[in-house]
């Protein structure tokens, strides 16, 4: 049987990611809240802090399909300024079966006064084009090895539903992610978590 979303040692790797992240992030703004209101958190206190993430979606690419999920980590610089890893792992399936990789560098902004993110940068991207197919059927390997290695970017608009205070911020996220690689551009409307 023909695996629509790439294969499956790509994903179950970013799945065990995932969990792990959104463990961390609700721990984390647990922890905080708790602080908070036990007054030993203060803004002077915690002027920088670590800016946790993550996220998964669907989407269409310019190669049919596409799912994608993602894990940040990094620092909140200022209130409004961010800096992060992020790895995404991603994958297309109906015209090609792509999957890939990618790892990049993240700046992210939050809107001041909301909960509302804007975030992008580039990307190292590393991936393999494992079928060629016609809109889902005849699908046949590629004639020669399509392994490829380049430069990519990665963005997003989120906005968090949750805590919002000088100190923490974070919760539930919608967002609309656009992840480009040499073979393929996809966008991609996702659920996750984010503590900032």
């Amino acid at each position: 049987m023909r695996r629509r979303f790439g294969r499956a040692k790509t994903i179950r790797p970013l799945g065990t990611l995932f969990s792990a992240a959104l463990v961390v992030c609700l721990v984390l703004l647990a922890d905080v809240e708790a602080s908070a209101e036990e007054g030993t958190v203060t803004a002077a206190s915690a002027p920088v802090r670590i800016r946790l993430g993550a996220s998964a979606g669907v989407g269409l690419g310019s190669m049919g399909l596409a799912g994608a999920a993602s894990a940040r980590a990094g620092v909140q610089i200022t209130p409004s300024l961010a800096v992060s890893y992020q790895i995404t792992a991603a994958a297309t399936a109906l015209f090609d079966e792509d999957s890939w990789i990618s790892h990049a560098l993240f700046f992210e902004t939050v809107v001041p006064g909301t909960m509302f993110s804007i975030g992008g940068g580039p990307s190292i991207v590393s991936g393999t084009v494992t079928q060629r197919c016609i809109f889902g059927s005849d699908c046949t390997p590629p004639p020669s090895s399509q392994s490829y290695l380049g430069p990519g970017f990665d963005g997003r608009l989120a906005y968090t539903f949750g805590t919002n205070r000088p100190t923490i911020r974070g919760g539930f996220t919608l967002e609309l992610a656009v992840h480009v690689s040499p073979k393929d551009t996809l966008v991609v409307a996702g659920i996750g978590f984010d503590v900032f």
